[in-house]
């Protein structure tokens, strides 16, 4: 499992873009059932990295979205 600050190293993303995501319904975290903090699984953070590489090469998020979840544009 993946923190919000060990997601948005690895991917060189912003805190509020991964919120941005979230509030989006494009990743969806699990909450540490003690603490309450985000966490992200290894199935997220790579959903995460297709979204990424998705829009730098241009596509908008709804096409981004398309594409990692398999749906026709």
């Amino acid at each position: 499992m993946y923190t919000v600050s060990d997601v948005t190293k690895k991917l060189g993303i912003s805190r509020s873009t991964l919120l941005y995501y979230e509030r989006g319904g494009l990743v969806v975290p699990e909450r540490d059932p003690v603490k309450g903090y985000r966490l992200y699984s290894q199935g997220t953070l790579d959903r995460l990295v297709m979204l990424t590489q998705f829009q730098k090469a241009g596509f908008s998020l709804a096409e981004c979205r398309c594409f990692v979840d398999g749906e026709p544009s």
